[in-house]
């Protein structure tokens, strides 16, 4: 079991942890944020279904999950039993540690019907075997401080272009001293949502794609927005949290799932946010796009793979927990399975 890069997965013995065989002991769970928060409260319904079991959520905080979560990979120790992994990131994980997860496609591969069919890939590898259960996916929209749009006279429903966006965003900063966003300057920022929202990603046929009309656009507005002196450069998650509760910057174009952040970090600011559609390239474009998504996961290090399991299942797949976050916690992405 317990594998760095080579030979292959195991599958968990026993039956369907949260529906049939009964499950005991402890596990740990590595998560962030929103998600941390209401996997904690859920944990407890959770033990409760099953006395004798304990689930440990640890908030490892986002800027240094990967890291963490790399390094236990690649030495065979140190993980926990059930791991949050951005869909964006599972694959290479497969890829590079086939060894390094629990095989759950005995258990999970009937739930493959039931998830979004891009959420689905990012969990499967080689012949469709299963590594772990989508948990959610990242609508974008744009968050918008209502008190600096006030003090502007701006209406947020006239940023119906990017074009718009930077126009207000050069009005709101000469009226109010606020900038418009908050990158990372390290990071890729609103890449990767702009070029989602022409239909593309990174890659186009087998290579990097960052000479192609969409990716030009894409790079255009977020050189035009520095140029302009529209972005506040702070650093990583956190940054991103405190820059937005310091009121450094009055928009966060992002996935829905930022609601529940904006609720759980910054109540104090209750009443000051606002949300309209993601402005679009062209008159005719579209304006939707998709950052992120989570999957939980069960590392081949879990000394306890099958309740590590059984939470995961009932977590992802039990329609009342989904709606429950979604209206608990304001984790706005969670995709629930169909009925």
């Amino acid at each position: 079991m317990g594998g760095a890069s080579g030979g292959e997965a195991r599958d968990i013995d026993g039956r369907q942890g949260d529906e049939g065989g009964e499950v005991s002991g402890r596990i740990t769970v590595w998560s962030w944020d929103v998600a941390a928060k209401a996997m904690k409260r859920l944990a407890r319904t959770f033990e409760e279904r099953h006395p004798g079991t304990t689930v440990d959520i640890v908030d490892i905080g986002y800027d240094n999950a990967y890291d963490k979560i790399t390094v236990g990979l690649r030495g065979g120790s140190g993980l926990a039993d059930v791991l949050t992994v951005e869909g964006s990131h599972m694959p290479r994980y497969m890829g590079n540690f086939p060894s390094g997860f629990y095989d759950l496609t005995s258990l999970g591969g009937r739930y493959g019907g039931d998830f979004d069919r891009a959420a689905w890939r990012t969990v499967t590898g080689k012949d469709s075997a299963v590594f772990a259960l989508p948990w959610d996916i990242g609508p974008c929209a744009l968050y918008y401080r209502t008190d600096h749009f006030r003090a502007a006279g701006v209406d947020p429903r006239s940023l119906l272009t990017w074009d718009d966006y930077v126009a207000a965003g050069v009005r709101i900063k000469k009226a109010t001293g606020r900038k418009l966003l908050i990158m990372d300057s390290t990071d890729a920022g609103i890449l990767p949502m702009l070029l989602q929202q022409q239909g593309q990603a990174y890659f186009k046929g087998g290579r990097v794609a960052v000479d192609t009309p969409e990716a030009v656009r894409a790079l255009t507005l977020m050189k035009t927005l520095h140029d302009q002196g529209l972005v506040d450069y702070e650093k990583g998650w956190d940054g991103l949290v405190t820059g937005t509760k310091e009121g450094k910057a009055t928009t966060t174009p992002t996935a829905a799932w930022w609601t529940g952040t904006l609720t759980d970090e910054m109540p104090e600011l209750k009443g000051r946010f606002g949300v309209v559609p993601l402005p679009r390239f062209t008159p005719a474009g579209t304006r939707t796009s998709n950052i992120g998504g989570s999957t939980l996961c069960v590392p081949a290090q879990s000394k306890n793979p099958r309740l590590a399991w059984a939470f995961i299942q009932f977590l992802l797949t039990d329609k009342a927990n989904q709606v429950s976050m979604l209206k608990r916690e304001g984790t706005a992405a969670l995709r629930r399975p169909h009925d």
